[in-house]
């Protein structure tokens, strides 16, 4: 299976600058070859403001997938469960 996202279906992963999990999330998908797009809440304000409209008590790391389906606060194990179920295999499974 390939991969292969468009603009409007890359998933967004918001994140902050200075959390752990927010950085293991975003490392672990540029590891595993997903394409995703990377939204940081302390640099940018409209993101932020996108955040809040999404889940007003959201937990950082956020995902945001293509078919709006959100993925808060998640460990790795919980990403690696949740793109599974929605069909992506990572590139060393």
């Amino acid at each position: 299976m390939t991969n292969t996202l468009t603009a409007s279906d890359t998933p967004v992963l918001y994140r902050n600058s200075h959390d752990r999990r927010c950085r293991d999330a975003s490392r672990f998908l540029g590891e595993h070859g997903i394409a995703f797009l990377e939204k940081n809440i302390d640099d940018d304000a409209e993101a932020a403001a996108h955040l809040s409209e999404l889940s007003s008590d959201a937990k950082l790391p956020v995902l945001k997938w293509k078919n709006g389906e959100i993925l808060s606060d998640f460990s790795e194990q919980q990403l690696v469960d949740f793109l599974h179920k929605h069909d992506i295999e990572l590139e060393d499974s």
